[in-house]
C-alpha cells in the first residue's frame, strides 16, 4: 500500500476521486493517482493531493454562493505549484 492512495466513505460530492460509486465503506484504490508520487493529501468536499514536485491536483465538490464546482477525479491543475504545509 505504501505510496498508493485510497479512499473510503461518501462519495456524492466526488470527494473520493473515484467515478462510479457513491459509498465505499471500504477503502478503496484511487486508480488515476496510481503513477502519481504524493506526499501530502488534504481530504474534505474539495480534496486535494501535493505531489512530491509540488504538484497540485484538485478533485471533488466547491459550493460558493450560487457556483458549483465539481471534478469526478483527481485533475492535474497546469501551472500551479503548490505551497509546503504542514499540520502540526
Amino acid at each position: 500500500m505504501e505510496g498508493e492512495l485510497y479512499a473510503t466513505g461518501q462519495n456524492d460530492l466526488k470527494q473520493l476521486g473515484i467515478e462510479g460509486i457513491e459509498m465505499a465503506s471500504q477503502l478503496v484504490k484511487v486508480e488515476e493517482m496510481e503513477d502519481v508520487k504524493i506526499s501530502q493529501v488534504f481530504a474534505y468536499n474539495l480534496s486535494f493531493a501535493i505531489t512530491e514536485d509540488n504538484e497540485l491536483y484538485l478533485w471533488g465538490t466547491l459550493k460558493q454562493n450560487d457556483q458549483t464546482l465539481q471534478i469526478k477525479s483527481p485533475e492535474l491543475v497546469e501551472g500551479h505549484k503548490a505551497l509546503s504545509a504542514s499540520i502540526n
